[in-house]
């Protein structure tokens, strides 16, 4: 790829997530070769001219090949943050793994990722092709944060923990609308694809062999007490991604913590009876409006249009600015209890996203060599590991461990 003319192309800079990775990498990394890719050529223009930047632009569709095909062959990476993915993902990947591009995107959609591993894993890893999806809050934080914890654990034990228990700690920031809109396409394509449930409802489904059988068993449901870290704890909705995408990291790199490893990620509240109402009331609130977008397509989609974030919409600056996540995990090897943990002081959804988006593929750009795994249908843990850490630990991401 030494020859292209770029080495990222921001494919929906018309976004209002796309627009922060290219604000995010002209403020950061100015000496990348950067382009910037829509359908539009005045939204694009309109981007550069809020940004006050001179950027190269591509005009493409998602849906002609011709003109996807162009772009492709004039980068090393494409960063994507065009979504629903199941919608406008599968020729893009299909083109990059053709022309030998590398790509990196944000989807949280475990339909999409599983059909891209059927059609395109082998091929890409023969061609040395790294194809990275989850490269936003989902799953960063948590594919590193495990890689990370186990790390600790090992250099003092010698041995790794069997299981890691992921819990959310103090967060503010709300969900993107481009994640919204990735669900209700999810629902909306349920009665052309019956299978759908299934797939979703195995833990494994994400697996180089789906059909593996391991100890992790469906998502939990439900407010309990966790006694080993006092908190209430309740289900996270992110977790089914989240926890997927662990899975298929570790069986990626040949299963280090052992066949037997269980991972579960849950969202952490005080304990004492404000803990137990915090965990009720989201609990309840977010099974209630599942239950209604579920229930019918027209009801879905008032929903959607009359009370939800739409694709394109965000928070101010400020509200950007201010936001802030911690995620704790524990493990536990020979009686010694760990605690990893990873965090930022910037929104999850939004800024933060857009930095954890473009130092992944900046890992491509820069650090190819140094990378654990190149080639494949990959999670951020798989394709850049250490590095990746090192790198997002310089942009001002905080991963730490302690003994309790």
């Amino acid at each position: 790829m030494s020859n292209r003319s770029y080495d990222i192309i921001v494919w929906g800079a018309t976004g209002f997530t796309g627009r922060l990775v290219v604000e995010y990498l002209i403020t950061n990394h100015p000496n990348t070769r950067l382009a910037i890719g829509g359908r539009n050529e005045e939204k694009c223009r309109q981007v550069l001219q809020d940004l006050d930047c001179e950027l190269p632009i591509l005009i493409a569709d998602a849906f002609d090949e011709p003109s996807l095909r162009t772009m492709v062959q004039q980068t090393k990476v494409i960063c994507t943050t065009v979504g629903p993915y199941s919608k406008y993902g599968h020729l893009l990947v299909k083109l990059c793994v053709e022309e030998g591009t590398d790509y990196c995107d944000l989807t949280g959609e475990s339909p999409f990722v599983r059909s891209t591993i059927d059609a395109h894993h082998e091929t890409a890893c023969q061609k040395g092709v790294s194809i990275v999806h989850a490269c936003g809050f989902d799953s960063i934080p948590s594919d590193l944060g495990v890689l990370y914890t186990q790390q600790c654990i090992f250099e003092s034990t010698g041995r790794y923990a069997s299981s890691i228990h992921a819990r959310t700690g103090k967060m503010k920031g709300g969900f993107s609308g481009g994640t919204i809109a990735s669900m209700i396409e999810m629902l909306d394509s349920l009665p052309e694809h019956p299978e759908l449930p299934k797939l979703l409802m195995n833990p494994y489904a994400l697996n180089p062999d789906p059909t593996f059988k391991g100890p992790d068993k469906r998502d939990p449901v439900g407010v309990r007490f966790d006694a080993g870290t006092g908190r209430w704890i309740a289900p996270f909705i992110m977790g089914p991604t989240n926890t997927r995408v662990v899975r298929r990291s570790h069986a990626l790199t040949e299963f280090p913590y052992g066949e037997g490893f269980q991972y579960a990620e849950m969202m952490g509240f005080p304990k004492g009876v404000r803990g137990f109402a915090m965990a009720m009331g989201i609990t309840v609130g977010m099974g209630t409006l599942i239950a209604a977008l579920v229930s019918s397509k027209w009801l879905r989609h008032q929903i959607w249009q009359r009370a939800l974030p739409q694709p394109g919409e965000g928070p101010s600056k400020s509200e950007r600015d201010n936001g802030y996540f911690t995620m704790h995990f524990f493990g536990e090897v020979s009686g010694q209890q760990f605690e990893g943990r990873v965090s930022d002081t910037l929104d999850p959804g939004y800024a933060c996203t857009a930095k954890m988006l473009a130092e992944s593929c900046l890992c491509l750009v820069e650090n190819r060599d140094e990378l654990p795994m190149v080639g494949g249908i990959l999670t951020p843990s798989a394709a850049f590991g250490t590095v990746l850490i090192r790198r997002l630990e310089k942009a001002g991401m905080k991963f730490s461990c302690i003994v309790n």
